[in-house]
């Protein structure tokens, strides 16, 4: 091979090369979820993450709004971010089984939230009966405090709502990996006006009374440059390549030493 031909494979890989680069850099992966807690013995990120939520449903007589709670270092909620709430208790009475949808109990349907790193949270239920305040269910179950327990459950399986009349364990899912199922149990107890928890078989007990989902990602991943502008790094990159192969085949590569 001449010490010309050479060259220009040689400059010609390295064009190519840069290009390649250039695209990778730019869409850099998203950085890692890291380590996390969601689930019901709480919520803490190790990384500032963004928390989309969508609203799916709910089925109770209350009027209720969903929202994030910061959990201090003593254990008590403090600052309430509301991301849902209802107009109303229900679409039409207790038609399918007082079904609140979209559009009409729930007006705005998607919100989003950022998880600070390192700052413990719960989901919380606060619920109206008419004009008597019942008592806020949280996700984190120790912060359940007096009432029957576990108020909620957490699933990547979107359809593993469980079954009515059961009680759940601890639960736990991963918002990263898909869109995770979160639902509300928002009574403590029988119909007698509130004298007596709930127990374990009762069918009152249900876990459809709100229903959420979320997705995660870390908040870094925001950086990550347009579609736009990767292709036009791209681009360049290998519009030089094409430049040089050119100059090339014309002869008019400079000197080089080549070993």
């Amino acid at each position: 091979m001449s010490t010309s031909s050479l060259t220009q494979q040689r400059l010609t890989h390295g064009f190519m090369a840069f290009a390649a680069m250039a695209a990778t850099a730019a869409v850099a992966s998203p950085a890692q979820a890291g380590t996390f807690d969601f689930g019901t013995d709480g919520i803490r990120f190790d990384k500032d993450t963004i928390g989309t939520f969508n609203f799916v449903e709910s089925h109770g007589k209350f009027q209720s709004t969903f929202g994030v709670y910061e959990v201090d270092t003593d254990g008590e909620v403090g600052t309430f971010t509301k991301l849902f709430e209802e107009v109303k208790p229900s679409d039409s009475g207790s038609a399918n089984d007082w079904i609140g949808t979209c559009g009409k109990t729930v007006l705005t349907c998607s919100n989003s939230f950022t998880f600070l790193k390192g700052v413990n949270y719960t989901f919380g239920l606060q619920s109206l009966s008419g004009n008597i305040v019942r008592p806020t269910v949280y996700s984190t179950t120790a912060l359940n405090k007096g009432l029957f327990g576990t108020q909620v459950y957490f699933s990547n399986d979107l359809n593993a709502e469980p079954a009515k009349g059961t009680v759940v364990g601890s639960s736990s899912a991963d918002p990263f990996a898909s869109s995770a199922a979160v639902g509300f149990e928002d009574t403590v107890t029988k119909k007698n006006k509130g004298t007596q928890p709930l127990k374990v078989g009762q069918a009152l007990v249900d876990y459809n009374d709100f229903k959420v989902t979320v997705e995660a990602k870390s908040a870094e991943t925001e950086s990550v440059p347009e579609p736009g502008m990767t292709a036009a790094l791209g681009a360049v990159a290998v519009a030089g390549a094409m430049a040089l192969r050119r100059r090339t085949a014309g002869g008019r590569v400079e000197r080089f030493n080549v070993e």
